[in-house]
């Protein structure tokens, strides 16, 4: 749609208005032009690569039921959470009991029970690892580089526990150009969060990566009404180091995760 502006004339000398006339001209093919090319790229997708066979492949060229967000999309669309990504993505429903056990359900299939010692067949890996438990679910997913939601049985693929689908989550590898992040939030219980990341090269071939979440607080959502104490502080220390080393035939990524827990 392109929109004109039409300048009414007043009389003046005949210059004038052959200046008027032309001036309008411009400001009226400027903002046809402009509105043509926001269009233009508007209409540019950007391509996704995922591995949910296995392999790179454009997610357009995948024969599976796969939705799939890249670091800004995931950022931007779902707020880095669970729930946020259930918003987005249709038959996915994922509600938590608590800060620590959360429950997936995809097409209608998950797990309704939180204690920890079930399994739930809607699968979550992170970098490929399998999370089995509902409490290893509920952990902050930061430093995220992209997801994938498969729909349906993947067992084929992906082993066991996948009758329901599965949540991929990749976190971002280390890159050869030096850039650092930093994030902090505070919410209604007076409870903090601190994320951040430092990304450098070491060598022509080699790229090191380190990222953190931290959530701290004096508050918690559950209140003792007898004692008035506030229960569900959290005291979670989540650290991930990487290694990145690009040969000309092969590539070798090391990773190594840490987390503290102390729930009070």
């Amino acid at each position: 749609m392109s929109t004109a502006f039409i300048l009414q004339e007043c009389p003046v000398m005949p210059y004038a208005n052959q200046t008027l006339k032309y001036f309008s001209l411009f400001i009226a093919f400027s903002i046809i032009f402009s509105t043509a090319q926001a269009q233009d790229n508007a209409g540019v997708l950007e391509e996704i690569i995922v591995t949910a066979q296995k392999r790179e492949q454009s997610v357009q060229d995948v024969g599976l039921t796969v939705a799939a967000f890249s670091d800004e999309q995931y950022r931007e669309l779902t707020r880095g959470t669970l729930d946020g990504l259930a918003a987005q993505v249709s038959n996915l429903q994922a509600y938590a009991n608590n800060s620590y056990l959360e429950s997936v359900h995809i097409r209608g299939i998950g797990l309704n029970e939180f204690q920890g010692q079930f399994d739930s067949p809607v699968a979550l890996h992170m970098d490929e690892v399998y999370m089995a438990k509902p409490w290893m679910k509920a952990r902050r997913k930061y430093d995220i580089g992209r997801v994938e939601v498969l729909k349906g049985p993947q067992g084929t693929l992906f082993g066991r526990n996948t009758t329901g689908g599965s949540l991929n989550y990749y976190t971002k590898a280390p890159a050869d150009v030096f850039e650092a992040e930093l994030q902090a939030g505070i919410d209604e219980h007076e409870r903090y969060r601190v994320t951040g990341m430092v990304n450098s090269p070491l060598s022509e071939e080699l790229s090191g990566r380190i990222s953190f979440n931290t959530e701290l607080g004096n508050g918690g959502p559950q209140k003792n009404l007898f004692s008035g104490d506030e229960h569900g502080r959290p005291d979670i220390m989540d650290l991930r180091g990487q290694l990145l080393w690009s040969g000309e035939k092969l590539t070798v990524r090391a990773l190594v995760h840490d987390r503290r827990v102390c729930p009070q």
